[in-house]
């Protein structure tokens, strides 16, 4: 049996998305476990929004491998389909991470 990926999970605001990329090019089979919480983001291993936004516009430019583990209220508003505003934040998320494995796919660079 062969890894291909090992999940890393609990980024928070005290991490430089930057340095998620530097630790990807070391390590390529590095995938970042990205926690999402309404009650707990911008707590230790639950990023706030802008840290987010911070790594969604990082990941544009150089492309990580990114899983969301979305937790609590979130999920149960998720599967109630009661906060439009947030389902619109994880297609985004998901739409940028589709962006990706295609690029990588087909040897293109699509996200600049």
């Amino acid at each position: 049996m062969n890894l291909t990926r090992v999940t890393f999970t609990g980024a928070d605001d005290s991490v430089d998305p930057w340095d998620l990329v530097k630790l990807s090019q070391k390590y390529p089979f590095i995938e970042w476990g990205i926690l999402m919480s309404t009650t707990s983001a911008g707590s230790p291993r639950f990023p706030s929004t802008e840290w987010q936004d911070e790594l969604a516009n990082v990941a544009r430019k150089y492309p990580l491998n990114l899983s969301v583990h979305i937790c609590g209220k979130l999920l149960r508003s998720i599967f109630a389909y009661t906060t439009k505003k947030l389902m619109v934040g994880i297609l985004l998320f998901l739409q940028v991470l589709i962006i990706i494995l295609m690029s990588r796919s087909f040897g293109l660079l699509l996200i600049q």
